[in-house]
């Protein structure tokens, strides 16, 4: 899965499923016609500005910079291991029937533009759930980033570890217009990534937990419905993020972004909605 920031010039590809690069945000703008002229090299004086502001870093650096100090430890490789897919004759044929036969699979039609508009990047969901960016909650922002991220590198691991057959190698006919990913199937990024997104958001805001957690399941659900998935890589996604989540705490820069994030829900309490019958 791919990601891009939203209310960043120039957007650019992000580190999903099949890995990519982060765009060149700029930190100080080009110069100004005339600035030479204004502030000559010899009469100018340097302000010595002390570390680099937290305020300055872009999400998606700040979120890659966390992602590599979790991974500089090996201790993750095995504490958050999914453990080897069930690959018995009778386990492949049931869940293989599980999707041919779910009525959801059946009229996937319906669900092919949000299949398709979450195939390279979900981002904008949580953006528009959260209702951050870069400039609005930006350390909200960045723990969906880190998410997205991190599951990413993380789930390849696995990928590269258990190298599982995509259901659509096994079963032609799963086959959708939604192009199978050329990788291996276990664990399902796109589980691992909006579950580990959700549970970076709910550790610093307990009261957006339920719709969060909500959003994570239906982006692995319709990895299925697309035929890409079996059920079991779903589960195994949502068991990597939780353990990930686990080992987040007591990383430095992780710690730190999640106090941000919690000043930028001061008071937010979760309600039922006031839609619903008998509320």
């Amino acid at each position: 899965m791919r990601r891009r920031d939203f209310g960043s010039e120039g957007g650019g590809e992000g580190g999903g499923e099949g890995g990519g690069f982060l765009p060149p945000y700029e930190l100080i703008s080009k110069k100004p016609p005339g600035w030479h002229d204004i502030y000559a090299d010899e009469e100018t004086d340097f302000v010595d500005v002390g570390e680099f502001p937290i305020a300055a870093w872009h999400p998606s650096y700040r979120a890659t910079a966390i992602a590599a100090d979790f991974l500089s430890s090996r201790e993750w490789k095995l504490s958050c291991d999914p453990g080897q897919p069930d690959l018995g004759e009778a386990a492949i044929r049931a869940e293989l029937k599980a999707l041919a036969g779910s009525d959801l699979y059946g009229n996937r039609g319906n669900w092919i533009d949000e299949i398709n508009a979450q195939k390279n990047d979900f981002s904008g969901y949580f953006a528009c759930l959260l209702g951050c960016s870069p400039t609005s909650r930006p350390a909200t922002w960045t723990l969906v980033l880190l998410g997205i991220e991190l599951g990413a590198l993380v789930g390849q691991y696995y990928k590269g570890k258990y190298k599982r057959a995509r259901p659509a190698q096994l079963l032609t006919t799963l086959a959708s217009d939604v192009a199978t990913p050329a990788h291996p199937s276990y664990p399902s990024n796109h589980s691992l990534q909006a579950h580990l997104a959700a549970n970076c958001v709910s550790a610093a805001v307990e009261a957006c937990r339920v719709n969060c957690d909500k959003l994570a399941a239906r982006i692995g659900l319709l990895r299925e419905v697309a035929g890409l998935h079996y059920p079991s890589d779903t589960a195994a996604g949502i068991h990597v993020a939780a353990k990930v989540a686990e080992l987040l705490n007591g990383v430095e820069g992780y710690d730190a972004l999640l106090k941000e994030a919690r000043l930028e829900w001061p008071t937010a309490v979760r309600h039922p909605n006031p839609m619903k019958a008998g509320q």
